[in-house]
């Protein structure tokens, strides 16, 4: 399970919305060493992140929490979410490549740039149907400070 602390900012019908406290790369980032994103994180880093999480515990404006998220989950939408448009751009390609072999670079481009897009209204229609299922979604799993049992556990 992932988590992160956050501040909720927002409540509407079971969910909530948190401000986290965004980090800018890893613990070597914060030490000095390493490659050098958290630098990179700091200098284009506007605001903290805001996430949208489901909530079973009893939580006010204002208080600190941690959320998680399922690592399935979260490796799963990762994988989607990448490799979708770039399944669907090789898959146009090759396919016109091969279907087509003189056609030119040029429709091979758009070929791809087509089954990119088709990557995409594919993911767009595969998120509306998981968008509720909790392990798509963060958890609130505690209140800081609070030992509140976790609705994942």
């Amino acid at each position: 399970m992932m988590e992160t602390q956050g501040q909720v900012i927002g409540i509407r019908h079971g969910r909530v919305l948190v401000r986290t406290v965004g980090a800018a790369g890893c613990g070597s980032c914060a030490a000095g060493r390493g490659c050098g994103a958290g630098v990179l994180g700091k200098l284009f880093r506007r605001r903290s992140p805001e996430v949208e999480a489901v909530t079973d515990i009893d939580v006010d404006l204002g208080d600190q929490v941690i959320i998680g998220m399922d690592d399935t989950g979260m490796l799963y939408g990762s994988l989607a979410l990448y490799g979708a448009p770039l399944a669907g751009l090789l898959v146009g390609m090759t396919a016109t490549a091969i279907l087509f072999p003189g056609s030119g670079d040029a429709v091979v481009l758009m070929a791809g740039l087509a089954g990119m897009l088709a990557g995409l209204v594919w993911l767009t229609a595969i998120s509306r149907r998981i968008a509720d299922e909790r392990r798509y979604r963060p958890v609130v799993l505690r209140r800081v400070g609070n030992m509140v049992s976790s609705p994942l556990s």
